[in-house]
């Protein structure tokens, strides 16, 4: 029973690490990440911008499993972090057809932010 509890719990400090961006560097499997982030600030950035675009629609728990397995990947070297994340929120966003001219306009707007976003986190990567 208190082995469920202390699994469940590091499970919980470790989704709220990746998410906050706050690792506790006494953990030896989040000083891992602390020292990966800390060696490229960029990457602090780029996660923030993929955990600011998903927040409102997904829990921290599949926001966390996400950005783990890229994380995982960028780690050893398979992906460039940037890239991997814009790809993943472009798998993710998608468009309504708009029914009226101003909502034509405005969606123009939001797919030209959500475009610029993708090109930030891919130009941070370099």
């Amino acid at each position: 029973m208190f082995g469920f509890l202390r699994t469940l719990s590091a499970g919980n400090k470790f989704i709220n690490a990746l998410v906050s961006g706050e690792f506790d560097r006494r953990d030896p499997g989040l000083r891992v990440y602390a020292e990966w982030f800390d060696e490229r600030p960029a990457r602090g950035k780029q996660v923030g911008i993929f955990i600011a675009l998903l927040k409102k629609d997904w829990s921290k728990g599949q926001i966390a499993d996400r950005l783990n397995g890229i994380i995982i990947k960028a780690m050893n070297g398979q992906v460039a972090l940037g890239d991997a994340l814009a790809r993943e929120l472009e798998q993710w966003m998608k468009w309504d057809a708009p029914k009226t001219p101003l909502q034509a306009q405005a969606q123009e707007g939001g797919q030209e932010a959500f475009a610029s976003l993708m090109a930030q986190l891919r130009a941070l990567d370099s």
